[in-house]
């Protein structure tokens, strides 16, 4: 049996507003049944090709107030709406 794909998101950036600040960090905790692994994107490896090839797959992103930070930072700044697969933790 297959085990759907979930990703735990978390960034890291240089401000509270995605319109004034920068993403320093995306961290990707992929997990499908007892298979995981962790993918960390700093500085120019942060790109919308990067964050696409990294979540290919994924059924369910889980974050920690990810609805009110991370996800508006990721689509402001990548052009990525991960709002439909997201989960809040």
């Amino acid at each position: 049996m297959d085990h759907p794909l979930e990703a735990y998101v978390d960034i890291e950036t240089t401000g509270l507003s995605p319109h004034g600040s920068d993403i320093t960090v995306i961290g990707f905790y992929l997990c499908s049944g007892m298979e995981t692994r962790s993918v960390q994107l700093v500085g120019k490896d942060i790109t919308r090709t990067e964050v696409l090839a990294t979540m290919e797959g994924v059924d369910t992103i889980y974050t920690y107030n990810g609805h009110r930070f991370d996800l508006p930072f990721i689509d402001h700044h990548l052009g990525i709406n991960l709002e439909e697969m997201h989960e809040h933790c």
